[in-house]
């Protein structure tokens, strides 16, 4: 490759793709970054993240926005509510901090979005297709649905999520669905419509796991004060396409939703009943677990396009980030011999996205089945324990096998 400006693409601008973008920035390394929406304010952004200390917080330090993040971020997220089917609560931690505070989507978005060029982002741009061309030493083409074509590039990086085109010319593996679906449910003024739901959610997240039913219902508060929930269940792969929900009426919706949770008292039942903002249906999807390809010139892949798992281990967005940020480092070391970069990062991400696979893969099994709660007991009297906290304070039962550290 020749010691000229490399040209360097990036697909998607989602949290992996604008911190790749940032940290370039602040290394004065070139890019264009094409995103599909026609503004940041298109859509809505999904809910509330929490960024952990060695992986996501770490890539907005080299990404220089970690100072806006933490001035934006809730440490009240932190808090943590474990119920039962029948409404009984078996975890309450209020007011510990444990390093990984709540911050929504669209803020961090907004954050990263900050620290990018405005003349770097390309809205309204969705690619057809990523294909190759031997001019002047460059290979790598795309082609984009309104019918231009932009080409030359050293290095395109597919930031663009689940159904990535850069992955597709990378590995012949597609995402498949991963036994689990749910409705995202929202309340939208929940603190003046609903004040007992707004206490019992509480200002962070409240869990709340039917075992062996094979049903879930995750709370979690949001920057703007509104709550949303995932309400999911098990089923097979086409079980919401061919349910015949008019998604468009909520009443018939919560009614289908309600047979889900037959069995939950009526207590956590109402709570789907009240719901009162967007239903929207969510099959979840996933990548095989360890999945790798050759290096291939001039493409690479970051985020849940290159290792897409279920939201039930919290790793997605904190894996996402540190690609971009292990990514960033290795074209700053070889900004002109991205080759080289591409396959050091390669060879950093694979065994890490296969170790936060495995975990997730794990979680989503166990949250599904009986000896739910006792594990996610487990899981939060360690932290307790780490942080030097009596955890009879807040783990609140002894269902019988609370490990002993």
């Amino acid at each position: 490759m020749s010691p000229t400006t490399p040209k360097i693409a990036i697909l998607g601008a989602g949290p992996a793709g604008l911190c790749l973008a940032a940290i370039l920035t602040h290394h004065s390394i070139p890019y264009t970054l094409y995103e599909s929406d026609a503004s940041a304010a298109t859509r809505t952004q999904g809910g509330s993240l929490d960024l952990h200390p060695t992986t996501g917080q770490q890539a907005l330090r080299d990404a220089g926005v970690y100072e806006a993040w933490e001035r934006q971020a809730r440490f009240s997220g932190e808090n943590f509510v474990l119920t039962d089917a029948g409404g009984r609560e078996h975890v309450r931690v209020q007011g510990v901090a444990h390093g990984r505070p709540e911050i929504g989507r669209p803020r961090l978005r907004q954050i990263l979005l900050d620290a990018v060029p405005e003349e770097r982002v390309r809205w309204g741009r969705r690619v057809r297709s990523v294909g190759e061309e031997e001019k002047e030493g460059k290979d790598v083409v795309l082609r984009f649905e309104d019918g231009s074509v932009e080409g030359g590039f050293d290095l395109v990086v597919g930031a663009e999520g689940a159904w990535s085109k850069v992955r597709s010319r990378l590995s012949s593996l597609a995402p498949f669905y991963a036994g689990v679906s749910g409705v995202e449910l929202w309340w939208r003024e929940v603190d003046e419509r609903y004040p007992d739901i707004s206490e019992r959610i509480g200002e962070g997240s409240n869990f709340m796991f039917g075992e062996e039913r094979g049903n879930a219902l995750l709370c979690q508060r949001q920057d703007d004060r509104s709550i949303q929930a995932y309400a999911w269940f098990t089923a097979p792969e086409h079980f919401i396409r061919d349910a015949g929900v008019d998604w468009a009426d909520s009443q018939k919706v919560k009614e289908w939703l309600l047979e889900k949770f037959e069995g939950w008292s009526e207590g956590q039942k109402d709570l789907i009943r009240k719901a009162d903002g967007d239903m929207t249906p969510r099959p979840l999807h996933m990548l095989p677990v360890g999945l790798k390809w050759p290096s291939r010139k001039g493409l690479t892949v970051i985020g849940d396009a290159a290792h897409l798992m279920t939201p039930f281990a919290g790793e997605g967005v904190n894996l996402a980030l540190t690609d971009a940020m292990v990514l960033a480092q290795e074209i700053v070391k070889s900004p002109h011999d991205l080759d080289r970069a591409v396959q050091a990062y390669e060879k950093e991400m694979f065994p890490r996205a296969t170790e936060s696979q495995q975990r997730t893969w794990h979680s989503l099994q166990s949250r599904f089945a009986p000896g739910a709660i006792a594990e996610f007991q487990n899981r939060i009297a360690k932290m307790i324990d780490r942080l030097g906290l009596d955890r009879k304070k807040y783990i609140l039962t002894d269902i019988g096998n609370i490990e002993k550290t």
